[in-house]
């Protein structure tokens, strides 16, 4: 199985100024087609960043970014005496997906910004994602009739309410914008997004497009958290940031049908609560550890 991944990061000036990451091939592995770009942590910077070809200024208003995300995969005919219509096909078969993801974003103000995403994804997964138990290719999803046209992935409104004058450096991510936020205080997000962007993430199954694939091992296999087809929802989420802990709720909207495309407006009937405790501490000396108590 191979994976080629391009991701471009941050054009920052009005003047268009460009960086851009290396592009990696490896055999790994990505939710249900959610583009994942793991979300920066305000504890510190990224200790690993992707190489860029020019500098940007960390202060700018806007961001853009992109993302192409292609992953190749193949299995050799295998012996099968019991198969239905949802198994895994035996003969020998390959498959390519993509993605593509185009970021964007501006900071308003010190305290607000609005975050839009538009992806574009097509090719096809072994077996078309059925026969397996663990899903090797989290690109795919299980409708193939779902339109190729470009959609917006995410559309959701920032806010921070600054509860102290302390302030941290931010490492910015396509879902955050400010080089900095203090440490003590309240963060509203509401619009369009995955839960998987904020909910039950961690080091090294978070960000399914340079980590793992397999459904199964991305983030907590058992968390089945509340999305479309595609792995998105539409939601409100408030955290509480203190200095050594974190808790945030979210509320969102569950498909019409199980895996279906179209969301349920109707809060009565289905929705989804999602709370989740942060505790940051050092258990190594000078190695920062963080557990995370998820429930839904």
């Amino acid at each position: 199985m191979r994976r080629l991944t391009f991701q471009i990061v941050p054009i920052c000036t009005l003047l268009g100024v460009f960086s851009m990451g290396a592009g990696t091939l490896r055999a790994q592995d990505s939710p249900q087609t959610r583009d994942q770009t793991t979300p920066a942590k305000d504890s510190a910077a990224d200790a690993d960043p992707l190489p860029t070809m020019f500098a940007h200024p960390e202060l700018d208003r806007w961001w853009i970014s992109g993302q192409v995300n292609f992953i190749s995969q193949w299995h050799p005919e295998f012996h099968s005496p019991y198969q239905g219509p949802r198994s895994l096909p035996p003969q020998a078969q390959d498959a390519t997906s993509r993605v593509l993801t185009l970021f964007t974003g501006v900071r308003l103000t010190d305290r607000a910004e609005l975050l839009c995403d538009v992806q574009e994804t097509g090719g096809h997964g072994i077996g078309e994602a059925v026969g397996l138990a663990g899903v090797t290719n989290l690109d795919i999803v299980r409708n193939p009739d779902l339109s190729k046209a470009p959609y917006i992935a995410r559309l959701m409104w920032h806010q921070i309410i600054p509860l102290g004058d302390r302030k941290i450096g931010n490492s910015r991510s396509p879902f955050s914008l400010f080089p900095s936020l203090p440490e003590h205080r309240l963060e509203i997000r509401f619009g369009k997004f995955s839960m998987a962007d904020f909910f039950d993430n961690n080091t090294y199954g978070t960000d399914t497009s340079f980590q793992f694939m397999n459904w199964t091992v991305d983030n907590n296999g058992a968390y089945d958290y509340a999305a479309d087809t595609r792995g998105f929802t539409f939601a409100a989420m408030l955290e509480y940031h203190e200095r050594s802990w974190a808790v945030r709720f979210a509320e969102g909207l569950m498909p019409k049908i199980a895996n279906g495309i179209h969301l349920d407006a109707d809060m009565r009937r289905a929705r989804a609560e999602n709370v989740e405790f942060e505790l940051h501490g050092t258990v190594i000396r000078h190695r920062e550890g963080i557990i995370r108590f998820l429930s839904l």
